[in-house]
C-alpha cells in the first residue's frame, strides 16, 4: 500500500478546551507548596507534596490540550502520592526505613487501596481524621472509581474516537469541563487534608493567636480562602477536634504572644527601624540570629539588609537598598567571608560589612560607608554577643 500523508495526524480526535479558572487553581496551589513539614523524621514528605502539586498542574495542562485521560490519570496520581506520603510518614522508624527503601528501589510496595485500609485500621491520627471527615472520604472514593474508569478506558465515553466524534456521542463540552473541575477541586482539597495528617500546622497557623506564638517555621499556613473553598469550613472545624490539633493548640497557647513588630521580624524577616524599642521589649522571644539582626539594624539608618551566615536567612529592614543587582551568589559571600577586612567592603554599587557571633558570620549591606563611630559600635556588639 502506498504511503499516505495525513496532515496534522497528531491532532485527529483531539479537542482542546479552556479552564477559565486555571490561574486561580495555579495560585491556590501555592498554599500546598508552602505547607512543607518540618518533621525531622519525615522530611522526605515534602517531595511528595511538591510532586502532588505538579501532578495537579499537569492535569490542568493536559486537559486543556485535549488529553483528558492523561489529565484524569494525573489527578489520580496526585491522590496516590498523598496516600503514600501519609503511609510512609506514620510507620515506626524501622518499618519506615524498610518501606521507604522498597519504594525508592521500586520493589514490591502496597497499592493505594491497601495503604488506605492500613491507615484507617492502624494509624491513630489518620483514622481519627477519616472518621470525622467520613463524608469527604466517601466522596473521594467515588471520585477515585470514576478516575479509574477513564484511566482504564471503560465505556465509550472514555474513547477519543467516540468522545470527539459528533456522529457517535453527543457530549456537552461544558459538562466535560465541569466534571473535570469538580474532580480537580476535590483532589486539591484532599491533598490538603492528607497534608494535615502529617501535622496540623497549616491549619493551626491560620489561627492568629497561634501564628503570633510560633517561631520561624518552614511551614506556612493555608489561607482562609483555600481552607473555605477546597476543604470547607465544616471540615476544618472537624479537623480542629482531632487529638493532635488539640494537643498542639494547647501547647502553643502557653507561649507568650509576640507583638506586631516582633512578629514581622520572626515570620517575615522584616525589621521596622522605627519600632526597635517595641521589638527589643520582647528580646527573649527572638532567636540569637533574629536578635543580632535587630541590633545590627538599630545601630545605623544606613543598614538595608542582614544576611545571617549567607543568603539562606536574609533580614530586610525599613531602609530600602540602593543595590542595583537584585540577585545573590553564595560563592560571593564565601569570598567576602575570607577577607581580613570586615567593614565598608564594596558590594556592587553599595557596601557590605561583617561581624562574627557564635561562629556565624553576619553580613550587613549598607547604602553608604559606615563612619568610625558606627564601626566601633559593631565591634562592641560582636564582642558582647560572642560571650
Amino acid at each position: 500500500m502506498a504511503m499516505m500523508l495525513v496532515p496534522n495526524r497528531e491532532q485527529k480526535n483531539i479537542k482542546t478546551c479552556t479552564i477559565s479558572n486555571k490561574e486561580k487553581y495555579f495560585s491556590d496551589l501555592v498554599n500546598l507548596e508552602m505547607s512543607l513539614t518540618g518533621r525531622i523524621d519525615s522530611l522526605f514528605v515534602n517531595s511528595f507534596i511538591l510532586e502532588s502539586v505538579q501532578m495537579i498542574v499537569n492535569s490542568i495542562t493536559l486537559f486543556e490540550q485535549g488529553y483528558f485521560d492523561a489529565a484524569f490519570y494525573s489527578l489520580r496520581q496526585s491522590l496516590e502520592l498523598s496516600t503514600t506520603m501519609v503511609y510512609l510518614s506514620n510507620l515506626d522508624k524501622h518499618k519506615k526505613e524498610e518501606k521507604l527503601k522498597d519504594w525508592k528501589d521500586q520493589s514490591k510496595f502496597p497499592q493505594d487501596s491497601h495503604m488506605s485500609e492500613f491507615l484507617k485500621k492502624n494509624e491513630i491520627i489518620f483514622s481519627e481524621i477519616a472518621l470525622l471527615l467520613s463524608e469527604h472520604f466517601t466522596i473521594l472514593e467515588n471520585i477515585k472509581k470514576k478516575l479509574n474508569k477513564y484511566v482504564h478506558k471503560q465505556g465509550f465515553q472514555t474513547f477519543y474516537v467516540m468522545r470527539n466524534n459528533p456522529f457517535q456521542l453527543n457530549i456537552d463540552k461544558n459538562e466535560i469541563v465541569q466534571e473535570f473541575e469538580e474532580f480537580l477541586i476535590k483532589c486539591i482539597g484532599s491533598i490538603g487534608i492528607f497534608r494535615l495528617a502529617i501535622d496540623p500546622l497549616p491549619l493551626l497557623l491560620s489561627e492568629h493567636s497561634i501564628y503570633i506564638r510560633t517561631e520561624y517555621l518552614i511551614t506556612e499556613s493555608f489561607s482562609k480562602d483555600f481552607l473555605d473553598f477546597y476543604i470547607g469550613r465544616e471540615n476544618c472545624e472537624k479537623l480542629k477536634q482531632t487529638t493532635q490539633y488539640h494537643f498542639l493548640f494547647n501547647e502553643i497557647m502557653q507561649i507568650a504572644p509576640k507583638n506586631e513588630f516582633t512578629t514581622y521580624v520572626v515570620k517575615d524577616r522584616f525589621i521596622d527601624k522605627e519600632k526597635i524599642d517595641e521589638i527589643l521589649s520582647q528580646s527573649e522571644l527572638l532567636s540569637l540570629a533574629e536578635l543580632t539582626a535587630v541590633f545590627i539594624c538599630s545601630f545605623s539608618d544606613k543598614i538595608s539588609l542582614v544576611y545571617a551566615d549567607g543568603i539562606f536567612d536574609i533580614f530586610f529592614s525599613s531602609t530600602k537598598s540602593n543595590r542595583t543587582n537584585s540577585s545573590w551568589d553564595s560563592k560571593e559571600f564565601e569570598e567576602i567571608r575570607k577577607y581580613s577586612k570586615s567593614f565598608n567592603l564594596s558590594f556592587d554599587n553599595v557596601y557590605i560589612s561583617k561581624i562574627q557571633v557564635h561562629q556565624r558570620v553576619y553580613f550587613f549591606e549598607h547604602n553608604n560607608e559606615l563612619n568610625e563611630n558606627e564601626i566601633q559600635l559593631y565591634k562592641i556588639l560582636e564582642a558582647s554577643l560572642e560571650h
